[in-house]
């Protein structure tokens, strides 16, 4: 019996935010989720949930073709949600 469940980051659905928000708007929006999403999968099962996979895309919006500016904001806001969670 495993001792952890894993999920992908399109298990729990992305925040979906307009461009340019802060970590920690993008933190808030990823706590959010968790809450709707991954605490009733932790609820059920009893084990840590982990994330194996957790590649937000590029926004529309952004002028950076590369997004690694907006995306490495969302991913910080993303860890520190984490990091809250039991």
């Amino acid at each position: 019996m495993a001792n952890f469940v894993g999920v992908i980051a399109c298990d729990a659905g992305l925040p979906n935010l307009p461009y340019g928000p802060t970590v920690d708007e993008w933190r808030v929006a990823h706590d959010t989720r968790f809450t709707e999403v991954v605490g009733p999968i932790y609820e059920h099962w009893g084990k840590p949930v982990l994330f194996y996979r957790f590649h937000p895309p590029r926004h529309a919006d952004d002028p950076d073709l590369t997004g690694q500016d907006s995306q490495a904001r969302r991913r910080e806001g993303a860890f520190h949600a984490m990091e809250q969670r039991p």
